[in-house]
């Protein structure tokens, strides 16, 4: 290759970088990113040059100093970006007293409501709403629609379901969406739609880096995209922020990966939360929280998305690592949720959680339990060829409720670092307990296995380390077990109707 076509190609890459057409270069409306200048309003005349039709605000390698939110930007097809070719050289650094969100990128405003007319079922992809309702919100194909019920318990305050959908067509007073609901929707909770009247739709935030460390407010958030479809965010990090790090709500078909969250996240929100997404897929993310934040990771009514590859450590910091609410047919796969302190649990199912598989998760080294289902109203949640080991409370723990039909197949669920405590606790019914393996390896715990729940089935699973009788302590009646390990032997209390198979 010639010098001539070398040059070239440097030549178009740099025009791709800080080009000329459809990009908005922010150092040409006087941003400086030295590191001193404050940089906020120059980055927002930028941001008032975007064309309806979109284009790419583009950030030269530097440190841009921002002491309020950079936009909101409302355009859709409008990419935010540092170079590609050194995605780690572009840092928004946060200043000053005030909280604020440093980079917003959301859709704009949720009409007001009309309620269903009909009962909209598990498993339905329509819903109908009083006469007149979808015209009034302006409902349409094409539309995402919001469908809510009233709050209720058990949280604090109460929560409502709710599944964002995009309707694909309407006919009078119902409308089809793509998908089907992860949980029905009445009448008796006096369910209701809302429109989306503008959301953001195929943005994308890339390599960049959001720093809050020398902004003193206690509830400023790194990056929000709000009301968002087939949105993409990536090559991303954020830390030192006491708001959410990332902050992701209300969308469908979003794409997030290659993130990184530090030090980041307090009572008033997890170091990264998606909330309110359906269809969104979410891979290779790094939760790396210190002492004195708050939760690490959650998904919250979060419905039929695809998550991999996440690790969420605490640190020591007071919150649970990894935790589902109201979230339904998700697939989870190698989830590491460790750290968590103040007596929370690594990877926690709560709040009428369903239809969710775990696969390849582990809970480890957390102050509570290291699984733990609770809240009421989760079921039919499985767990592949998990791990549950050196937590200080319980391995895998569910909390009395009405928790059914879990399934653990396979795994390794050991170690208590507590003495008497047991390893492996059953309050729910219906629960099924296959090919696990449930040791202890200091011989502190009371029990392996300890089934309080109805009909459990368990099999094919191996015990040791136990203290006499206790590999499985049989707290109630009516299961049914077979060729399960059991060296240290089993208490089977006095109940007649389990059954015991070779």
């Amino acid at each position: 290759m010639g010098k001539a076509s070398i040059f070239l190609i440097l030549l178009l890459l740099a025009i791709a970088e800080s080009g000329l057409a459809g990009t908005i270069n922010v150092t040409t409306y006087g941003a400086t990113g030295n590191g001193s200048t404050d940089d906020t309003a120059a980055i927002n005349r930028a941001v008032a040059a975007i064309p309806s039709t979109g284009a790419t605000l583009y950030f030269p390698c530097g440190t841009y100093i921002v002491s309020s939110t950079i936009g909101p930007i409302y355009t859709s097809n409008t990419t935010v970006t540092g170079p590609a070719v050194n995605p780690t050289c572009v840092t928004l650094k946060a200043t000053g007293t005030r909280n604020f969100e440093v980079l917003t990128v959301t859709g704009q405003g949720l009409t007001g409501s009309t309620l269903l007319a009909a009962n909209a079922a598990l498993g339905s992809n329509k819903f109908t709403v009083v006469a007149g309702g979808l015209a009034a919100l302006g409902i349409q194909a094409g539309s995402y629609v919001l469908v809510s019920d009233l709050p209720t318990g058990p949280g604090t305050p109460p929560i409502s379901h709710q599944q964002l959908v995009r309707v694909i067509s309407t006919a009078g007073d119902v409308a089809t969406f793509d998908g089907t609901f992860a949980q029905a929707f009445t009448l008796a909770a006096g369910s209701y739609v809302q429109n989306i009247s503008t959301p953001i739709i195929g943005a994308r935030v890339l390599y960049l880096a959001i720093d809050g460390g020398t902004n003193v407010g206690t509830s400023t958030s790194g990056l929000t995209l709000a009301m968002a479809a087939n949105c993409e965010v990536a090559h991303v990090s954020v830390a030192n922020v006491l708001g959410p790090g990332i902050n992701i709500d209300m969308g469908y078909g979003n794409n997030l990966h290659e993130l990184t969250v530090t030090s980041s996240g307090s009572k008033l929100g997890d170091a990264m939360q998606l909330s309110r997404q359906t269809v969104a897929t979410v891979q290779n993310v790094l939760i790396n929280n210190s002492v004195g934040h708050g939760f690490g990771f959650s998904i919250r009514k979060v419905h039929m998305s695809t998550l991999s590859y996440i690790t969420a450590n605490q640190h020591g910091s007071i919150g649970r690592a990894f935790k589902t609410q109201r979230s339904s047919y998700n697939l989870l796969t190698n989830i590491i949720a460790t750290g968590a302190g103040g007596g929370h649990n690594g990877i926690s199912v709560t709040d009428q959680s369903t239809h969710n598989t775990f696969v390849n998760c582990q809970g480890l080294s957390n102050t509570g339990n290291g699984i733990s289902t609770f809240g009421t109203g989760n079921s039919n949640n499985s767990f592949i060829s998990c791990q549950a080991k050196y937590n200080t409370a319980q391995q895998f723990y569910q909390v009395p409720g009405t928790d059914d039909n879990t399934t653990v197949i396979g795994g390794v669920f050991c170690c208590g670092r507590v003495a008497a405590l047991d390893i492996f606790v059953i309050k729910d019914n219906n629960f099924h307990l296959e090919n696990a393996s449930i040791y202890d390896d200091q011989h502190l715990a009371i029990a392996g296995l300890v089934v309080y729940g109805a009909r459990p089935a368990i099999f094919g699973n191996t015990f040791s380390g136990l203290p006499a009788t206790t590999d499985i302590y049989i707290r109630s009646g009516d299961g049914i077990y077979g060729s399960n390990k059991t060296p240290d032997g089993i208490d089977k209390g006095s109940d007649p109707t389990n059954i015991f198979l070779p």
